[in-house]
């Protein structure tokens, strides 16, 4: 009777609240309705975000893709990918604060150059004074994503 219009976990607790009372009734209900096939196909979907939609770069190395994965085996990975060439280059960290992870980046700039934009989402390491003003001070733009919108990164 509670059930029968599947109406979810939270207005189906209240109203089965003001006519029935057993010991674990809420997380019976949240078990019965997390099971039910029924309510798992019209439970809201989470809002999904616009991709973002990147120009193509006209050279290698004018926009470069950052994040971090990990960890593996205790270790971290920078990975840096070219917008343009979709080359990959990875590295090994076993930290990843922002000067670790500029020391990263010079070795890499140092075979391919500067790149003009950065795109990167709002991690402590890239949101960091210090990534900004190794940013700043080589003229490389600094795109910041939201965190939960990682998937805007786009190639990362």
């Amino acid at each position: 009777m509670l059930h029968d219009t599947h109406i979810g976990a939270s207005k189906m607790k209240s109203l089965a609240r003001s006519w029935y009372w057993w010991p674990n009734m809420d997380a019976d209900i949240e078990k019965f309705v997390k099971l039910c096939s029924t309510c798992a196909q019209h439970a809201k979907q989470p809002a999904k975000s616009p991709l973002q939609n990147w120009d193509w770069p006209l050279e290698p190395w004018k926009r470069i893709h950052i994040d971090f994965a990990g960890p593996f085996l205790n270790k971290m990975f920078l990975i840096v990918i070219d917008a343009h060439s979709k080359w990959i280059d990875v590295k090994t960290m076993t930290t990843i604060t922002a000067s670790d992870t500029i020391i990263e980046l010079k070795e890499i700039f140092s075979t391919h150059g500067l790149p003009h934009q950065i795109v990167s989402d709002n991690g402590p390491t890239f949101t960091s004074l210090e990534f900004k003003t190794f940013c700043s001070a080589n003229g490389i733009e600094h795109t910041v994503l939201p965190l939960c919108r990682t998937s805007q990164l786009g190639t990362v």
